[in-house]
């Protein structure tokens, strides 16, 4: 039997519908009819009837303030249930090989629980002096990379620092002043990475990335461990690098609208 093209079977207005819902997903959080029938090329009888679908299913939501659309909670929830079945450890794991084969450092990536991060999963060096790292195991926040990749979370949430209390001292580089760490978690913000110099166990240097959703929201940390004596200032850049295009890959796979052309 001999099949035609899928395109032959596409329903031309669940096509419309998603041009749509497409509009909102890059710099456009609320947008009126006429700007969207004017995104689209669709008639605004048209736009206005498909959001009123929409609306009347949970999956877009009108501002009482400023009558604009937006997203509506339906697809938060559809966004939860793909990561939740089919697992953010799997997702990442091709980049996860990927940063760990470029790099030939421990690559892992931690998820955070309350203010802890986590590792979910772990790609060990290949080198036999290697930092080890393993599932399960949570790291400081104000002391590793990943962790100030948690605290850069928070901050972009709520401009500031979660009540931290005394910060320990692990080594003499560890960070103690609450001050300087939070230079530190706002400069994330331009750079993209965090940064650790022995600061949580003498002779580890870490590199971490955040990873966003389809939210933009940070819900992930990727990263590497690179033992000190492996680590100098002439390959800091190239390893900042892979970590960072890892961070944006995988946030790009998981549904955050944007990949800046450098990383894709």
């Amino acid at each position: 039997m001999k099949y035609k093209d899928k395109k032959e079977y596409k329903i031309n207005v669940l096509a419309d519908t998603i041009k749509i819902m497409e509009q909102f997903l890059y710099d456009n959080p609320e947008l009126g009819i006429t700007e969207l029938s004017e995104k689209t090329g669709l008639h605004k009888n048209k736009v206005f009837r498909i959001l009123a679908t929409l609306e009347s299913y949970g999956y877009i939501e009108q501002n009482p303030e400023t009558q604009l659309y937006r997203l509506g909670i339906k697809v938060l929830q559809l966004g939860q249930s793909y990561l939740q079945k089919s697992g953010l450890a799997v997702i990442s794991e091709p980049l996860l090989t990927e940063l760990n084969e470029e790099t030939g450092e421990t690559s892992l990536l931690v998820v955070f629980s309350g203010m802890d991060p986590v590792c979910i999963s772990v790609k060990d060096s290949p080198h036999k002096l290697k930092v080890a790292a393993s599932p399960g195991e949570r790291y400081p926040l104000h002391a590793t990379a990943l962790g100030k990749i948690l605290l850069y979370s928070y901050y972009d949430q709520h401009n500031g620092l979660p009540p931290l209390g005394e910060l320990k001292k692990y080594t003499d580089n560890t960070i103690t002043n609450k001050s300087r760490l939070l230079e530190e978690v706002k400069a994330i913000e331009n750079t993209s990475y965090a940064f650790e110099n022995e600061e949580w166990q003498d002779g580890v240097i870490g590199i971490a990335s955040p990873v966003r959703d389809f939210t933009s929201r940070i819900i992930a940390g990727i990263g590497i461990f690179v033992p000190v004596t492996r680590f100098n200032e002439t390959i800091k850049e190239k390893l900042i690098e892979k970590v960072i295009r890892k961070g944006w890959q995988l946030s790009f796979k998981i549904g955050y609208p944007y990949l800046p052309p450098e990383y894709s």
